[in-house]
């Protein structure tokens, strides 16, 4: 295969997989807001399971530090914000991995005596 060939085959795959993005990015919008408004009331599970996500994630920002060395400064152009922001979401991660352990485990206790 040479190269302009190469570089042919290269751009229609690419463009098939935009579309597909394109597809599943509609999908992902408008299915759950078609199922919203067929059944209402499966909306009130999801929001407060969104709002308890958004309160684990002020938690973990809340606990995030802004600093940044030099060296990730300049080599991934690096800002006190995004530092914040990312130590925020690693925070959330953690958090998250602690609460479904103690899930399980508590879980798995429960199933023990019944």
């Amino acid at each position: 295969m040479d190269t302009e060939s190469a570089n042919l085959f290269a751009e229609v795959v690419l463009n098939i997989a935009y579309v597909c993005f394109i597809v599943a990015l509609a999908a992902a919008i408008l299915l759950p807001l078609i199922q919203i408004a067929k059944n209402p009331k499966s909306f009130v599970g999801g929001a407060i399971g969104l709002a308890v996500v958004a309160v684990i994630f002020a938690i973990g920002y809340g606990f995030a530090t802004d600093e940044v060395s030099v060296e990730y400064a300049t080599k991934f152009a690096l800002t006190p914000s995004r530092s914040k922001f990312i130590g925020g979401l690693l925070n959330t991660t953690y958090i998250m991995i602690i609460v479904s352990f103690f899930g399980i485990l508590i879980s798995n206790i429960r199933n023990v005596f019944k």
